[in-house]
């Protein structure tokens, strides 16, 4: 995910949110900060602020990629405060943003390409995930999920990098990942064996 900002990060440091023009920046905020705290009246005031954050148009309709971010975090960290259908129109909105944006196209540049496999391959395994749940059409269609690919480790690994105790660059949260986008497949292929209509190998998947 990309860094805030400075003056982002200076108007929340003078508790000034309200001079935030860019609203997901704060969305991102509140939702980072509802998964550490433990008070349950500062939890409800700092949903209250997501709220009013979130309810800014711009969010969820303009497409760039701080909004999608500023989704993709509201789904994973502050996600006991959404409920099922929040959750599916998030999850959605996103996904749509990021094909306004387009994925791979040979016109953007190498480091904004790379950051977009890597959030399209994120929402990819949630829209999947929420599919099957919901019994609802995914937002990634099945043909453009097969021409974007599977990614390289060497392509997953700068998003996960972490070191090791020995100081070198270690790969586990790679091969994780790795391992959620191969599931994300079969997940497709579930989904299209209970709800598609042309019925595909059922005993292999």
């Amino acid at each position: 995910m990309s860094a805030a900002p400075p003056d982002v990060t200076d108007y929340l440091r003078a508790a000034r949110p309200y001079q935030v023009r860019e609203k997901a920046w704060l969305v991102m905020y509140y939702s980072i900060i509802l998964s550490t705290v433990t008070s349950t009246s500062l939890k409800e005031k700092l949903q209250h602020n997501l709220w009013l954050a979130l309810g800014d148009v711009g969010v969820l309709l303009e497409p760039s990629e701080v909004n999608i971010d500023a989704m993709l975090l509201v789904l994973s960290q502050a996600s006991e405060f959404t409920g099922p259908s929040l959750c599916w129109m998030l999850a959605t909105n996103a996904c749509r943003m990021l094909q306004a944006l387009g994925v791979n196209q040979r016109r953007l540049d190498r480091a904004t390409r790379e950051r977009r496999l890597m959030r399209f391959w994120h929402l990819n395994l949630l829209d999947k995930g929420l599919a099957i749940i919901f019994g609802r059409n995914p937002t990634f269609h099945h043909e453009m999920v097969r021409q974007i690919g599977l990614p390289t480790l060497e392509q997953i690994q700068p998003s996960r990098s972490h070191l090791t105790s020995t100081g070198t660059p270690g790969f586990f949260g790679a091969h994780y990942m790795y391992q959620k986008i191969l599931l994300s497949h079969l997940m497709d292929s579930i989904w299209h064996c209970l709800y598609g209509e042309a019925k595909p190998n059922d005993r292999s998947i």
